[in-house]
């Protein structure tokens, strides 16, 4: 339902000030580090065995992503910006621990894991040097509330562990045996806020790029996987539409 609101204002505002202003819309590519941290189940829990469990250590994950940007200019200090974003992740690897069914002992295992996200955007551009489309150079500050689907995956290839009845010990992969699923998924809220900087190549086209800070706002709203706040990068080109 809060999501719903969020559309519906955000539609209302669009409306209102889209008479009174002009539009930029583009492209943007760049990177992302992404901090990640996994519910751990206790395999040693005598009560509650395999459901009890902690926050694990934060993993960080690389991400590569590419944009749509639009930006509704409606001063010459202040711009709304709305964004569409995917952000696949290279693969990593790290250590994992399993627990052996028949000896119950814990073993670690390497496996190769990536996170890929998709994210929705709303923020608003300020300008603390120059003015929104009319000086060749601007800097602005940006703050963007982001809705961040999230999807965590693992190359499942186990070669020690394919004759043992094994269950990992972290709850995303929710797994009975080595060779189910590989894949789970979680919705995560942030603020991201960092410096925008712009530049006016002529009247059509405008070069930007960003550094923000991923400000985490709601841990895992509705999944397994516990956000932590991360960096990222963006560069892009804009066409602006009058």
């Amino acid at each position: 339902m809060k999501y719903i609101k969020i559309l519906i204002l955000s539609a209302g505002l669009f409306s209102f000030t889209s008479a009174l202003s002009q539009f930029n819309i583009g492209l943007y590519t760049g990177f992302e580090v992404a901090n990640f941290s996994f519910m751990e189940s206790d395999p040693n829990d005598p009560i509650r065995f395999g459901y009890s469990s902690t926050e694990s250590e934060a993993s960080s994950f690389f991400q590569k992503k590419i944009g749509f940007i639009l930006e509704n200019v409606i001063s010459e200090r202040i711009a709304l910006v709305w964004s569409l974003e995917l952000a696949p992740g290279n693969y990593k690897t790290h250590q994992r621990q399993f627990l052996d069914e028949a000896s119950q002992l814990v073993f670690e295992e390497e496996i190769s894991e990536r996170m890929s996200g998709y994210k929705i955007g709303l923020g608003i551009d300020v300008a603390v040097l120059g003015e929104i489309q009319y000086d060749p150079l601007q800097v602005l500050i940006n703050a963007t509330f982001i809705q961040q689907f999230s999807v965590h995956q693992f190359d499942s290839e186990l070669k020690n562990v394919a004759n043992r009845e094994v269950n990992f010990l972290y709850s995303p992969y929710n797994l009975t045996t080595w060779e189910a699923a590989n894949a789970e998924s979680s919705f995560g809220t942030f603020l991201a806020i960092g410096p925008k900087v712009n530049y006016q190549l002529n009247d059509d086209i405008m070069f930007f790029g960003t550094g923000k800070y991923n400000l985490n706002i709601v841990s895992s709203d509705g999944g397994d996987l516990v956000h932590k706040n991360g960096f990222f990068l963006n560069i892009g080109v804009k066409y602006m539409v009058y």
